[in-house]
């Protein structure tokens, strides 16, 4: 009797984040160092985000919180404010870290936050507990 072979895509596998940022030099360097773990998808807006979320899922979201426009706050109250994407994780990824800047965001109810300034290696290892 032959044994069949499952095959498993290590892609499927793999958590999905979905980068948002204005920043296209951001965006690459975050994709270029997720992308060795995760399968990573890239923004450059909040309205993008919002209209990718429509059709795809994300296990994770890392959104800008300052972007013109749509800012980083109002992308998250569009994404709770859908039953499909109310529960998914989002940690914001912002360039200032003065008290009043992060007691801002924070209370916004994110998953948490990560400064842009951060190395990969300190990036990575706040996503990997987190996932």
């Amino acid at each position: 009797m032959a044994q069949k072979i499952l095959l498993i895509d290590e892609n499927e596998e793999r958590k999905q984040i979905l980068l948002v940022d204005d920043d296209v030099t951001f965006l690459k360097m975050m994709q270029t160092w997720l992308g060795t773990k995760y399968r990573v998808a890239a923004t450059r807006s909040g309205m993008q985000a919002v209209k990718y979320l429509v059709e795809h899922r994300a296990d994770l979201i890392l959104l800008d919180y300052e972007m013109p426009l749509m800012d980083g706050p109002k992308v998250l109250e569009a994404i709770r404010s859908k039953p499909q994407t109310a529960n998914i994780p989002v940690i914001f990824l912002t360039g200032r870290s003065d008290p009043e800047s992060v007691m801002n965001i924070m209370s916004l109810n994110p998953a948490s936050y990560l400064l842009k300034s951060m190395n990969k290696e300190e990036i990575m290892r706040t996503l990997d507990n987190f996932l």
